[in-house]
């Protein structure tokens, strides 16, 4: 990635603004892919909702890392443990930037466009998640941890405190923008 787009990426953390939080985002991600994790990551896998998600092991080793998170936005945190142990490997990529992206010989997106706009709909945690998953799934199980835990992250506060984040402020206009720039700029 080159240095400039590097440091765009870098300023769209909202949630995780805090380098020693995105630090410690990371470092749970790579533990939950070592093989001393591999029974925690299954049982991650396996968790069809947040609300499964917050009764496993690997979701409080995260909410250890992470108390501020765990105290204020467990259900946001839960989210992200969920969906994280579906990431296989990591890219540079913005999540919404990925979805957007053409798939190997066709102009047709990686995320259909209607399906993006069914997660950007999203206004209960359990379509939220549901729809999170298949998203994941068409990328190959590939992307930037971080930039997801933080889209998902900045869904809930949004959902909490809708006022608070508005126009440019918003994850529908954040994500919007990177999944539309990838698709007509690319």
């Amino acid at each position: 990635m080159k240095q400039k787009e590097k440091n765009n990426h870098q300023a769209w953390y909202p949630a995780l603004y805090q380098p020693e939080q995105r630090e410690k985002l990371k470092q749970w991600w790579i533990w939950l892919h070592s093989e001393q994790a591999r029974g925690e990551r299954a049982v991650l896998r396996r968790c069809q909702s947040p609300q499964e998600v917050m009764m496993q092991k690997g979701f409080f080793k995260l909410g250890y890392l992470l108390p501020e998170w765990q105290k204020y936005h467990l259900m946001g945190l839960a989210t992200v443990a969920g969906i994280l142990a579906h990431i296989k490997t990591e890219n540079s990529f913005s999540f919404p930037a990925q979805l957007g992206t053409a798939k190997s010989g066709t102009d047709k997106p990686v995320f259909s466009e209607l399906r993006f706009q069914k997660l950007l709909a999203s206004s209960d945690i359990d379509e939220f998640y549901k729809s999170l998953l298949r998203a994941v799934k068409q990328t190959g199980n590939s992307t930037d941890p971080v930039s997801l835990a933080d889209g998902i992250l900045h869904w809930h506060r949004e959902q909490a405190e809708p006022e608070k984040f508005q126009g440019q402020k918003s994850w529908k206009y954040r994500w919007a923008n990177d999944y539309y720039s990838s698709k007509l700029f690319n």
